[in-house]
C-alpha cells in the first residue's frame, strides 16, 4: 500500500512498523502492552483495506490512531493528537 502525504502529493510505502512505532511513542510509559499496539495496528490495517485498494491518505491512518488511542488512553491520545495536530 501506498500512502499520501499531508500535502497530498508526497507518497511512501506503507510500514506496519512505524505505524507501531509511532504508536508505542505516543503511549510513551502508559500501561499499553505490545500485544495491544499490534492488535491496534491490525484493526488499522483491516480498515485501510476494507477502504483503499492502493492509496490511502496519511490523513486517513492519523484519524484511525487517533480513534483508537481516544478508547485506549486519554494521555496516549492527547499525545498523539498534539504532534499529529501540530499543536504548540
Amino acid at each position: 500500500m501506498v500512502r499520501r502525504g499531508r500535502d497530498g502529493r508526497r507518497r511512501e510505502g506503507f510500514e506496519r512498523r512505524k505505524l507501531m512505532q509511532g504508536m508505542m511513542l505516543a503511549c510513551g510509559k502508559r500501561p499499553s502492552s505490545i500485544a495491544t499496539i499490534d492488535e491496534i495496528t491490525r484493526r488499522i490495517e483491516d480498515r485501510i483495506a476494507a477502504k483503499f485498494d492502493r492509496e490511502v491518505p496519511a490523513k486517513f491512518i492519523g484519524q484511525q490512531v487517533m480513534r483508537e488511542l481516544k478508547k485506549l488512553d486519554a494521555v496516549a491520545y492527547v499525545g498523539f493528537a498534539s504532534v499529529y495536530r501540530e499543536f504548540e
